[in-house]
This record gives structure tokens, C-alpha cells and sequence, in this order.
């Protein structure tokens, strides 16, 4: 008469080869999977802090010119505050504002101005004082 003893005598407990070799392939999928997604996290982290940088940089540029609004003949701004000493690029066009009678009696030009820093811009208009344009 057989036994339950007899008919896993031959038979070792454990998990099979093949049990192994599924769970291990499937546990290396679940692995990748979040390995993939925080590589992805990482590089969407670095970019955003790269784009705020760099609006950072182009709104400082901006302030500087509204505060100062004789640099727009520089060509170009410097701003010593940031990291690295970015220069952002100017290109300033004057804007006309049609006839007036009185040409003599106009005391501010006004301007159309694109800051260009690392492939993005921003764009403004800026009244700038006649005798502070032409130091």
C-alpha cells in the first residue's frame, strides 16, 4: 500500500528551477520598471531647475534694464549676481509712435526690447530718456 510518506520520498521540498527562473525574470522587470522611473523623475527634476535658472536670469536681465534703461545701447547685459556671470543679449528697436507736432518736445523714445538667454527669450518695451540715450 502506498503511503503519502512513500510518494514524496524521491521528491525534495523546495521551489523548482523553472518556479526560480520566473519569479527572479519577474522580479528583474518590476526592478527596471522603477529604476526607468526615477531615471525619468531625475532628468524632468534637472530640466525644470534648468528652465527656472534661466528665467531667473532673463527676468533679473529685464529688471536691470528697467532700472537702468541706458544699457539697452550696451548690446548686451552681464549680470555679477548669478552663478557664472550670465550675459544676456539685447536687441532693442526703437518703436514709432506716429507724428507729433512738436518733435523737439519729446523727452522719452520708446523701445521694443528681446532678451535672449541659453535659446529663450522674453520680450518687453522700455521708455527710455532721451538724454540718458544719447550718453
Amino acid at each position: 500500500m502506498l503511503t503519502k510518506h512513500s510518494v514524496f520520498q524521491g521528491r525534495s521540498a523546495g521551489f523548482t528551477l523553472l518556479e526560480v527562473m520566473v519569479s527572479l525574470i519577474l522580479g528583474m522587470v518590476i526592478v527596471g520598471g522603477v529604476m526607468g522611473a526615477i531615471s525619468m523623475a531625475l532628468n524632468h527634476h534637472q530640466r525644470i531647475q534648468k528652465r527656472l535658472f534661466e528665467s531667473a536670469v532673463l527676468e533679473a536681465a529685464a529688471q536691470q534694464l528697467l532700472a537702468q534703461p541706458q544699457d539697452i545701447a550696451l548690446g548686451s547685459v552681464t549680470l555679477d549676481d548669478f552663478p557664472g556671470s550670465p550675459q544676456v543679449d539685447i536687441q532693442a528697436v526703437p518703436v514709432d509712435v506716429g507724428e507729433q507736432s512738436l518733435a523737439s518736445s519729446r523727452k522719452n523714445q520708446l523701445y521694443r526690447v528681446l532678451l535672449s538667454y541659453a535659446r529663450h527669450q522674453v520680450e518687453l518695451s522700455i521708455l527710455v530718456p532721451l538724454e540718458q540715450e544719447n550718453r
